[in-house]
């Protein structure tokens, strides 16, 4: 398969305001281990980098985990707990103060990646080449891709 990355998307770790309100910000990655932290898949652990550049692996823990992205996304916006998430999955609800990015001066491991996936040939068809000209063009609006 050959692949051509046309967007990326940093990731963020968000609760609402009213879980903020019960059980205090963690200002740093490692206060997580306090908190109720909302997991997706088996993705425990959450990688961040601190401002010195210093890499810091955090095993979470929490009472609900789930496959489903926007599982994730909704049960942050009902005060479940803290999630990570890509910035272009909450940007509309960290505008609208649903949700508050928190431990702020970290980032978050590893950024997302969006890539254009087709089959392998030395020309894609002039329809993929203009398909996925579009898509990026497009991605390339989303202030919260890069």
């Amino acid at each position: 398969m050959k692949a051509r990355r046309i967007g990326e998307s940093a990731r963020v770790i968000v609760a609402a305001p009213s879980y903020l309100a019960h059980h205090g910000a963690p200002d740093a990655p490692s206060d997580l281990k306090h908190h109720n932290c909302l997991i997706r898949s088996d993705a425990r652990t959450w990688t961040n980098r601190a401002p010195d550049g210093r890499v810091e692996n955090v095993k979470v823990s929490g009472s609900f985990s789930t496959n489903l992205a926007e599982a994730v996304t909704e049960a942050a916006l009902a005060g479940v707990g803290i999630a990570r998430k890509c910035r272009w999955e909450v940007a509309e609800h960290i505008r609208d103060g649903d949700l508050i990015e928190v431990c702020c001066g970290y980032t978050v491991l590893p950024e997302w990646s969006i890539h254009a996936v087709r089959p392998p040939s030395r020309t894609p068809p002039a329809r993929v080449r203009l398909f996925t000209d579009f898509v990026a063009a497009k991605f390339a609006t989303i202030p919260s891709l890069r």
